[in-house]
């Protein structure tokens, strides 16, 4: 009887010991689970004020250049400031674009260039991603304004053009944040599957796709730079009085797992 007691009591003894394993994995499941979305959340709060931080310092490099008095006009024809979309009086204006404001636009497009650049390279360094989205926007800038120098054009229709190239930036910076929160849940169920590896651009690793694909982006970008410093120098030729505001040309390199951009 006594026997029989013991050899019940151990079972009973084991039962327990072995609820309370699961009791145990179970936890530390929850708590790593609970950990890696923490981590997770973190990650996405410090990109979001990372890109804050960023749209700050562009609105702050594109201030004084908005502030000149020489430039009212093409804020006054041109539905340019960021803080606005071209109005109805913009969009419908069905004149051509004189030369005087043609030598103001390149002007006006030669020193916002510098802070056209830095946004590749902090971008770059926020998210390869981010970066090429911003690096093809740049490009149809750069299209549009070759296009204006190179045959005529009206305000109107270069305000429409405008207003579609917003609505398609908004569009890929919307669709970047969605793909943010499913690239970040990725990797928390990544650091769960293979402790805590990190992988996304900002955090850890970043995939050699992302990096040929940001450099080629750039290169496309240069190659439209380079055409309208082409075009601007056929148009300084036929107006002897324009002085010409040089357009710079974009290079990247990724060094030390950073985006590095110049302009020259």
């Amino acid at each position: 009887m006594q026997i029989y007691c013991d050899e019940k009591a151990t079972y009973y003894l084991k039962k327990i010991i072995t609820m309370n394993r699961f009791l145990v994995l179970a936890l530390i499941c929850t708590i790593l689970s609970g950990c890696a979305a923490t981590r997770t959340q973190h990650k996405k709060n410090k990109l979001v004020s990372l890109v804050s931080s960023l749209n700050r310092n562009a609105f702050a490099c594109r201030l004084p250049i908005r502030a000149k008095l020489k430039y009212i006009r093409i804020y006054e024809k041109l539905g340019v400031d960021p803080k606005s979309d071209p109005t109805y009086k913009q969009l419908s204006d069905n004149t051509i674009i004189i030369d005087s404001d043609i030598q103001l636009g390149l002007d006006w497009y030669g020193e916002m260039q510098y802070c056209l650049s830095n946004d590749i390279q902090r971008m770059g360094r926020i998210d390869p991603e981010l970066a090429i989205i911003r690096i093809n926007g740049l490009k149809q800038i750069t299209e549009l304004v070759d296009n204006i120098v190179s045959s005529p054009q009206t305000y109107g229709a270069i305000n429409q053009r405008v207003q579609v190239f917003r609505e398609s930036q908004g569009a890929s910076f919307r669709s970047w944040f969605k793909s943010l929160d499913l690239r970040l849940q990725a990797m928390e169920r990544q650091e769960l599957l293979e402790t805590r590896r990190k992988f996304l651009a900002d955090v850890g690793q970043i995939a050699i796709s992302f990096v040929e694909l940001t450099l080629s982006t750039v290169v496309a970008l240069s190659e439209a730079q380079a055409n309208i410093a082409r075009s601007q120098e056929i148009y300084a030729a036929s107006h002897p009085t324009y002085i010409s505001n040089p357009i710079i040309t974009t290079n990247c390199n990724w060094l030390g797992g950073y985006l590095t951009c110049q302009s020259f």
